[in-house]
């Protein structure tokens, strides 16, 4: 799901089609492992973005904690500030 590819929007569109639940846990396991893989890190944006916006979905503190990592680790700082403004709604 998360790989080397660039696609914008390939991951909500296979999440879409896919049918999976997305829970905590499911979220906690894929930034995980995209955070020790070295994955897209924008790609684990769209995810986490994807899950943000389904209804009564909430990430945990690990999720919220791994992608910023992920973001910082790549200089992707723009999105945390992005991020950080969508979630206190400054």
């Amino acid at each position: 799901m998360i790989n080397g590819s660039n696609s914008q929007g390939e991951v909500k569109e296979s999440l879409s089609s896919s049918g999976i639940h997305l829970s905590k846990d499911l979220i906690d396991r894929v930034l995980k492992r995209a955070r020790y893989s070295h994955a897209n890190p924008l790609q684990a944006l769209e995810l986490y973005g994807y899950a943000a916006a389904r209804r009564a979905f909430h990430h945990s503190p690990f999720s919220l904690d791994t992608m910023l990592y992920i973001l910082g680790r790549n200089r992707k700082f723009d999105q945390i500030e992005e991020e950080e403004e969508g979630r206190y709604g400054c």
